[in-house]
């Protein structure tokens, strides 16, 4: 890594080409976010649905057949 070593009007641009070369070569995605939802349940357990907003089960609407 030779841009410490460069002038320093002339670092800005090397520093900004390294990044361009390593999120482009090295780290092509990097997820931030996970939306998906696993919820395990029994056979007997009907309206399970998942609350978007709170990632969790839409607990009115749940009841256990006989």
């Amino acid at each position: 890594m030779q841009v410490p070593r460069l002038p320093l009007d002339l670092q800005p641009e090397a520093w900004n080409r390294l990044d361009d070369t390593i999120t482009s070569d090295y780290l092509p995605m990097v997820s931030a976010f996970y939306g998906g939802v696993d919820m395990a349940h029994g056979s007997r357990v009907r309206g399970m649905a998942d609350d978007d907003t709170l990632g969790m089960p839409t607990w009115h609407r749940i009841w256990v057949s006989p």
